[in-house]
Order: structure tokens, then sequence, then C-alpha cells
């Protein structure tokens, strides 16, 4: 698998490099935020250091170079390549190409080795749904954790976009809905801190637990208090959220509230009043 996916990357890498910064300049263009481990200036890098007698002096330049010969690259790993590109290509929605990498060994579930991002949540952050679909038919593991210091899953990531579409998709491959990150977050906090109604009803659907709190003892409907979200709150009320839960600082649902409508709905609510 090392030595085909190496031999793919080496007979495709000025094709595969090309499209990956035409791709990262239409970004740049567009004005799309990535986070900076994820533009082309991490892909670019040489993944292993040249050999001593090739040392780069102070003044020249070290991105990537698409011409160079990877055989004589002490210490190159063909597969972190790929699972490089492979990141890249799921996150920019090139089907074909990600494709073509797979056909050729590339491993779905291994993270790239910048901030341990896998296929699948590069996909899922973009909302990429057939590129999901694809890399579950390549058994894409829907559990696997990004390894950035967050231990955050794809659900927790689709959640947190938005991407209902994906959720939906990612729950029914079996992720866990009450998953926590490090910090004890679930993909229904950020789906209600992020004020998306679409992926916390179906997290909810899928028995997520609306009472749940993180390492701080917050619950979800604490931030939808605080967007004033009556879709989002009812919605949580339906599926048996409680109100008067307190968190590290003491503060319930009622105290995020900012106006008199939402402090009515959730005094209906609360079995204090």
């Amino acid at each position: 698998a090392r030595l085909a996916a190496s031999s793919f990357v080496d007979g495709r890498r000025g094709e595969i490099m090309t499209t990956l910064k035409k791709m990262m300049r239409q970004h740049e263009i567009a004005g799309d935020a990535k986070p900076a481990a994820l533009t082309i200036g991490a892909a670019a890098k040489a993944v292993a250091k040249p050999k001593k007698g090739n040392q780069l002096s102070p003044d020249e330049d070290d991105s990537f170079d698409v011409n160079q010969d990877f055989t004589k690259i002490e210490e190159f790993d063909g597969m972190a390549l790929a699972a490089k590109c492979l990141v890249r290509l799921c996150e920019a929605g090139n089907l074909t190409v990600a494709a073509e990498l797979i056909q050729a060994k590339a491993d779905v579930n291994m993270p790239e080795p910048d901030i341990g991002v896998t296929p699948l949540i590069g996909a899922a952050n973009a909302g990429h749904l057939d590129i999901c679909k694809y890399l579950f038919r390549k058994e894409a593991d829907v559990n696997a954790v990004v390894h950035d210091g967050t231990n955050r899953t794809p659900v927790h990531t689709a959640a947190r976009m938005g991407f209902a579409s994906v959720v939906q998709l990612f729950l029914e491959k079996k992720a866990d809905p009450r998953v926590e990150d490090l910090t004890k977050t679930t993909p229904l906090h950020l789906a209600c801190k992020f004020g998306h109604a679409g992926a916390a009803e179906l997290l909810l659907q899928f028995k997520a637990n609306p009472n749940q709190s993180d390492d701080q003892g917050h619950v979800g409907i604490n931030d939808a208090v605080a967007k004033d979200r009556f879709d989002l709150v009812t919605k949580l009320l339906e599926h048996g959220a409680l109100v008067n839960v307190r968190n590290m600082a003491g503060l319930e649902a009622i105290s995020f509230s900012r106006t008199p409508q939402m402090q009515h709905l959730v005094m209906k609510h609360d079995i204090n009043f």
C-alpha cells in the first residue's frame, strides 16, 4: 500500500499540487476562511527533510517543489504525503482526484501529519456530502477523532458547521450522538452554540441528551437562550431539556435570556416558578 501510494503521488505530484494550489487560490479570492494549518502554505511544505548534501541556504525558498525527486529525500513517507493531499482534496470537494488517490491505496482513515485531520473530517468541515458517502464506501471510520488536542469526531465537525445532511448521514452510520471531546463538549452543544437548529433536531431525534453538560457544567439550552433562538429552545424543551441546570458559575438558562419573551418561555418550564 505504501509503495502504491508513493508511486501515485510521485507520478502525479505536479497535477495534484497544481489542482490544490488552484483550489486554494479560489478559496482566497472567495474570502473563505481556512484554519492556518489547512491553507496551501501548510499543504505545500515538504514532508521530509532533504539529504544533508542538499540543505537549503537561509535565503532559499523551502516551499514544496513539485518537480523534486522524492526518491532522493531522506525519510520520505509516501503515505503521509498521500494523507495530506487526500485531506486537502476532500475539504476542497475534488472527488475525482481524491478517488484516484484512494484507488492508489491512500488510507482513508490516516490523519494528515500537520494537525491530525482525517479525510472524513475534512469533508465534513466543508459539507461535502458526496465525498463523505464515497469515503464510507471505502470504509472510513465515522468515529475517528482528530488529533489536534480536541479529540472531536466527524459528527462534532458537521454539527458545528451546521450541515444537517452530513450530520444525518453520520448518525445513520452509527456515529455516537452523545460523544464528548476532551472538554466534554458534545455535537449538540456545538449545534446550539452556533445556532444550527436542523443539526440539533437530528441529534435529538437520534437520542442526544439535551441535559448532558460539558466540563463547565454548561448545557445546550443555555446557548440557545442566549441567542434568543425560540426554535432551538422549543425543540430542546420538547426533548426534555431542563432549564434549571446550573453551570459551574451558578448560572442557569434564565440567566442567559435577553428578552422578556424568552424569559417568559424559560420561566414556564422552570420548576422554581
